[in-house]
């Protein structure tokens, strides 16, 4: 019974969980993406440090983009991830005819 309820709940339980990251994590992602902008436009750099600015933007565009397919789960699927851990597949778990844009 309790895990039937949990079952029903779960969907719930996660739109409001991914609401509340998206919502924690959206702006600093922005901000961050924003200044790398001004900063890469503004300053003379060198080399290693445009690179090391890239790598930074990259991973914080990567991060932006999971949030978008977070908040766009529809339909949860888990996949095992370890023995007895189960993650959610994010790739799979939208459905197909939600249109999910590409971030940058």
């Amino acid at each position: 019974m309790i895990r039937e309820k949990f079952k029903n709940e779960f969907p719930i339980i996660l739109n409001e969980m991914t609401n509340m990251v998206n919502q924690r994590l959206e702006k600093p992602i922005s901000v961050i993406l924003l200044n790398l902008t001004h900063i890469f436009n503004e300053e003379k750099l060198d080399k290693k440090t445009v690179q090391r600015l890239d790598l930074i933007q990259k991973e914080s565009i990567r991060i932006r983009k999971v949030l978008q397919k977070l908040k766009n789960i529809s339909n949860p699927k888990l996949i095992n991830y370890l023995k007895e851990i189960k993650i959610i597949d994010l790739n799979n778990s939208i459905d197909r005819y939600e249109n999910v844009k590409e971030v940058i």
